[in-house]
Formats: C-alpha cells, sequence, structure tokens
C-alpha cells in the first residue's frame, strides 16, 4: 500500500480571526483558531492551505464542499453534513465527530487519527488511500462506499455497516469489528485469525448457516 500524501502548506501561514460562513467562501493559505460555524449552512465552501484548531462545526450543512490541503485540530465536527464534497490531503486530528455525515463524495490521501466517528455515515462514498488511526467507528455506515488502500488501525468498528461495500487493499488487522453488518462483503479485505474467529457468528448469519452447541 502507497503511503497517504500529507497536506501542503504555505511556508509562513497568516493567522486570521474568526471567518463568516457563506456560500462560496473561498479560503486560502491560513491558520484559524477558535472558529465557530456551529449550525451553519453554507453550499460550495473551499478551504485550501488552511490550519483549524478548536474550531465548532458542530451541525454544520456543507454540500460540496472542497477542502484540499487542510489541518484541522480538536476541533468539534459532530453533526456535520457534507455531501457530494471532495476531500484532498486532510488531517483530522483528535476530533469529535460523532454523527458526521460525508455521503456521495471523494476522500483521498486524508488520515483520522484520534478521532471519535461513532454513527457516522459515509454511504456511497469513494475513499482513496486513507487511514483510520485510534478512532471509535461504533456503528459507523459504509455501506455502498468504495476503499481502495484504506488502513483501520487500532480502530473500534463494533457494529458498524460494511454492506454492499467495494473494497481493494483494506486493512482491518489490529482494530475491533466484533458485530459488524455486511462481513460478507468484505472481500478485499485483510484481518488476522484472532479477527476472522470473532467475525465468524455475524458471518454465519448473513451467510444462513445454523451453527449448533
Amino acid at each position: 500500500m502507497a503511503d497517504v500524501t500529507k497536506p501542503i502548506f504555505d511556508s509562513a501561514l497568516a493567522s486570521r480571526q474568526a471567518t463568516i460562513l457563506d456560500d462560496e467562501l473561498d479560503l486560502e493559505d491560513v491558520q484559524v483558531s477558535d472558529l465557530d460555524w456551529s449550525n451553519q449552512t453554507a453550499k460550495g465552501i473551499s478551504l485550501s492551505g488552511v490550519v483549524a484548531t478548536k474550531g465548532d462545526f458542530t451541525g454544520a450543512v456543507l454540500p460540496k464542499a472542497a477542502l484540499r490541503d487542510v489541518r484541522l485540530e480538536k476541533c468539534q465536527l459532530s453533526g456535520v453534513q457534507i455531501e457530494e464534497g471532495g476531500l484532498n490531503r486532510l488531517e483530522i486530528l483528535d476530533a469529535q465527530a460523532a454523527g458526521l455525515t460525508i455521503t456521495n463524495a471523494v476522500i483521498a490521501d486524508v488520515t483520522f487519527k484520534g478521532c471519535r466517528l461513532n454513527l457516522s455515515n459515509f454511504r456511497f462514498t469513494h475513499f482513496k488511500k486513507v487511514v483510520f488511526e485510534d478512532c471509535i467507528l461504533t456503528e459507523a455506515d459504509l455501506a455502498y462506499a468504495k476503499l481502495e488502500n484504506v488502513w483501520f488501525r487500532a480502530c473500534d468498528l463494533t457494529g458498524a455497516q460494511f454492506s454492499n461495500v467495494s473494497l481493494s487493499h483494506v486493512d482491518l488487522r489490529t482494530s475491533t469489528i466484533e458485530g459488524i453488518k455486511g462481513v460478507a462483503a468484505l472481500k478485499g479485505a485483510t484481518i488476522d485469525h484472532l479477527q476472522l474467529i470473532a467475525m465468524s457468528q455475524s458471518l454465519a448469519s448473513e451467510l444462513g448457516i445454523k451453527v449448533l452447541d
């Protein structure tokens, strides 16, 4: 598997105060902190070369958002909705992102590290070279997603939905996968022998196999 490409930033990012969110906002080569876009809606925003720390995006609705070369650190992303967006060369670090929704989107060269992503929704999204590391993804929904070169490292995927996914070079080793749904669609994934034992009951159930004591 190829390494995930990290965001590229200008050598000297300008500091900027809170920015008002509106349609087609174009924010470039800046560093912002304590940004508050919570419960706001804006279509077609663009962030490029942006570092945001401790921003509050809770409940923001951002259809067709384009994020490139962005780092979001210790941000509140719970309930954020991005549909048909493009996320390229991102680092999302230590985020509280329960219920994050990114659907019908492209996520490429992105690292999620130390994030709480329980109940997140990634349906119909295309992942290319993405790492989830030390993330909580319990009951996350990846149904109908396409995953290419994706790593789940030390993540909790308990109860996650993988029905109808398309996988190529996906590594689930070191992650907790008990109770995941759609295990029959995991062709193309790499697991270890202990994980195989853990998912055997779910696999038998989906295949209609009766297991007796």
